[in-house]
C-alpha cells in the first residue's frame, strides 16, 4: 500500500489503524511471517475468525 500511494511504510500503517478504527479494516491479530496482515471490511467478511479480529477486540481466551 505504502508504494501504491507513495508514502513510507510507517505513514502507510498509521493509515491502516485509523482504518481499523473506523471499521474500514481489520487486522491479524498476530504476525503472519513477521508481519502483520490488513483485510478490507467487506460485506461478506467474517470478522468471527480466530485469527483475524478488529485491533481493539483482545484475542479468545484458550
Amino acid at each position: 500500500m505504502a508504494e501504491y500511494i507513495d508514502v513510507g511504510v510507517y505513514r502507510a500503517r498509521n493509515l491502516l489503524l485509523d482504518m481499523v478504527e473506523k471499521g474500514e479494516v481489520i487486522v491479524t491479530c498476530g504476525s503472519v511471517k513477521n508481519s502483520l496482515r490488513w483485510y478490507p471490511v467487506l460485506p461478506t467478511t467474517a470478522t468471527s475468525h480466530t485469527n483475524i479480529m478488529p485491533l481493539s477486540t483482545s484475542p479468545p481466551a484458550k
